[in-house]
């Protein structure tokens, strides 16, 4: 078992998976649905959720057995030491790699929107200096700090975005299949890079304090966030229509742009749409650095996970220049998630499996 001040309660686990999750994807995931089912992307974002929601349940269902483990003994234990390190290292890979994108993004839009006349490496290094030191503290000040920034950041988020419903047009929803079922796939496929980050439930299992509400909390995330991105979509899509969305970049920031509110002693309320997300974005960096770094320890067997946050800031940062332009940064955003997505479900199916053959603790 963890030490009593590294126990994170149900609740607190289901806002560091919410964090963990909400990013950069409720700015682009209108567009990326739109674009390849249409009018239809609501439904591609719909389904994209009930699968994270499965995967889930396999996480928690493996999980549960080996409750004091990570992923990283649990792939030890049943796959051997050289197997199981070899997978577990291809799974930090691919998280270190999807946290670099997701900075690059970060960055990206702060260009376009925020800071134009600041360099963009200035600004990514800067939130990763920042992410480090909350990554350094622990769990359970991740954990407290989700449990006040969420809340408030979802209540002024949402309450900006809905403004954007007045003057809407809701044909623009149709036709309800959009561009088929070929399309609502592929909308599918383009949807995954906004629900990463639940996965990250492989190495903070151990930290619950009641294992038992483990599938409560991750299930109250993934269909928590599965709602806040159909709202997104289906605003996006009243507002402006499938053809126009599907050629933006970031269409939840132009249709709250497009609020106007006559009288009001704001002119742009689009302020509390960065401020909130800024909050976010440095969440979800940190809650990224303390996984990546605590994954390291556990491959290591080093009981202190702080001292690998430092040396994970070049490496992120090395990732986040990698795409050449906004263009290679969506497909490699686009092809990271999927390989994410599937690798996590092939070794969580696999281990289940084992685990299952081998007979474990606890049954889910």
């Amino acid at each position: 078992m963890q030490a009593d001040n590294e126990q994170i309660s149900a609740s607190q686990l289901t806002f560091l998976l919410v964090n963990a999750i909400t990013g950069i994807g409720v700015l682009v995931i209108p567009a990326r649905a739109a674009k390849a089912a249409g009018s239809a992307g609501w439904l591609a974002v719909l389904v994209t959720g009930l699968i994270c929601t499965l995967l889930v349940w396999l996480i928690v269902r493996l999980c549960r057995k080996y409750p004091d483990q990570t992923i990283v003994e649990i792939s030890i234990g049943l796959l051997g030491k050289p197997l199981g390190l070899f997978s577990v290292s291809i799974l930090f890979l691919l998280w270190l790699a999807t946290t670099g994108f997701i900075l690059r993004t970060f960055g990206e839009i702060n260009r376009d929107f925020l800071l134009p006349r600041t360099p963009i490496e200035i600004v990514m290094v800067g939130t990763l200096l920042a992410s480090v030191y909350l990554a350094r503290k622990g769990i359970e000040p991740l954990a407290r700090l989700s449990m006040v920034a969420y809340p408030i950041s979802v209540t002024l988020g949402l309450g900006v975005v809905l403004l954007s419903l007045i003057g809407s047009d809701l044909t623009n929803l149709l036709p309800l299949w959009g561009k088929g079922l070929a399309g609502i796939g592929l909308g599918v496929v383009n949807s995954l890079f906004a629900f990463m980050g639940f996965e990250v439930l492989l190495v903070l299992m151990p930290f619950l304090n009641k294992p038992n509400v483990a599938l409560r909390a991750g299930i109250t995330a993934t269909l928590g966030i599965t709602a806040l991105n159909l709202l997104l979509t289906v605003i996006c899509l009243a507002a402006f229509g499938a053809a126009t969305v599907g050629k933006m970049l970031w269409p939840t920031i132009l249709v709250v742009r497009n609020v106007e509110l006559p009288g009001f002693f704001l002119e742009r309320v689009d302020v509390f749409i960065f401020s909130v997300w800024l909050i976010e974005i440095f969440l979800l960096q940190s809650i990224m650095l303390y996984v990546l770094s605590l994954t390291l320890s556990r491959i290591f067997n080093v009981h202190e996970q702080k001292i690998f946050v430092w040396p994970l800031v070049p490496v992120i940062y090395f990732f986040s220049l990698f795409p050449l332009n906004i263009s290679q940064l969506a497909t490699f955003n686009t092809f990271f998630s999927v390989a994410l997505m599937a690798y996590v479900f092939v070794q969580v199916l696999l281990l289940s499996l084992l685990a299952t053959r081998k007979g474990g603790r606890a049954g889910a």
